[in-house]
């Protein structure tokens, strides 16, 4: 059983509505919903001098101890310094102003501010694993939503109706308990336990259960693993094939077979062994039997209209 597609994009969704509302607006993340130099009273082309002038001014009037009780005083004084905290640093004004000649590029933005105030602070090594856990935490999710969905559908359907009530029949006695010989078995649900043995029998294609295998870290090291396997097979094979011209052995003619026609290995064994070897015996790898294979396949196209 197959899944549908909006089933596979669902928590891939979920997962980008979450991340997108933790981000917030890039140019609110540097002086809330304000802008820096508006606070100041300063123009963005304002000289280093002219800013901290304009702070010193603005926070005279605006100290807490020249305005008690003011509470909106108070507001405008913390935020002034923290516009002034951001416009006096070369490199967070430098990234404050890119943040506002390109407010769109949000996501790009938002690390970059983090890199600023916090990236001499942080251990990449921890920031790199924390973005691995968080990752393989929301596949193995999702893995296991679309599994168990996938699940529910097979109980919902006809054939496994029909080979549930196969069961029934061959299973069940006249007390309604099914004929096991697991002796812990037999004060359980007699249904679920047959609903059990035929999920036992199903193979999902394409949704397979959770499993660590498939998750990032496990991905990470074999995807290193097969490009060194990658680089060595392609070293041997320009070395017999192209080089030294040796005839294809049966594991070269294999793969010649199955890369002209775009089949993937796993799909590959699926197809009859009688018909891999007689695929293999012409020879598809070469053009002039690649375009009879294709002509004889369109004529017998036309044949079945």
């Amino acid at each position: 059983m197959k899944l549908p597609m909006s089933y596979q994009l669902l928590s891939w969704v979920c997962l980008a509505l979450a991340l997108c509302s933790l981000i917030r607006p890039a140019v609110a993340i540097w002086c809330d919903d304000d802008n820096c130099y508006e606070l100041l009273g300063v123009n963005q082309t304002a000289t280093s001098s002219e800013i901290r002038k304009a702070y010193y001014k603005l926070s005279l009037s605006l100290h807490p101890d020249k305005n008690p009780g003011d509470e909106t005083a108070q507001r405008r004084f913390a935020k002034i310094g923290a516009a002034y905290e951001i416009l006096s640093n070369e490199d967070r004004r430098s990234s404050y102003d890119y943040v506002l000649a390109h407010p769109e590029r949000v996501l790009y933005n938002t690390a970059r501010y983090y890199q600023t105030y916090y990236g001499p602070k942080s251990d990449i090594r921890l920031i790199v694993l924390g973005v691995v856990v968080i990752i393989s935490g929301f596949q193995y999710f999702n893995d296991y939503v679309l599994y168990h969905k996938a699940m529910s559908d097979v109980k919902k359907s006809a054939s496994f109706r029909r080979r549930l009530n196969a069961l029934k029949q061959e299973r069940l006695g006249t007390k309604g308990k099914v004929r096991s010989k697991n002796k812990a078995a037999k004060d359980d649900d007699p249904v679920k336990e047959l609903e059990e043995e035929v999920l036992q029998e199903v193979e999902l294609v394409g949704r397979p259960p959770p499993h660590w295998k498939r998750l990032l870290p496990w991905q990470l090291v074999m995807g290193v693993v097969n490009l060194f396997k990658w680089a060595k097979w392609e070293v041997e094979w320009t070395r017999k094939y192209r080089w030294n011209k040796e005839p294809y052995d049966a594991d070269a003619r294999e793969y010649l077979t199955r890369s002209t026609l775009g089949v993937g290995a796993e799909r590959w064994e699926h197809i009859d062994e009688e018909e891999r070897e007689e695929l293999i015996a012409r020879e598809l790898w070469v053009a002039k039997n690649w375009e009879a294979f294709k002509n004889s396949k369109r004529k017998e196209a036309r044949r079945r209209r």
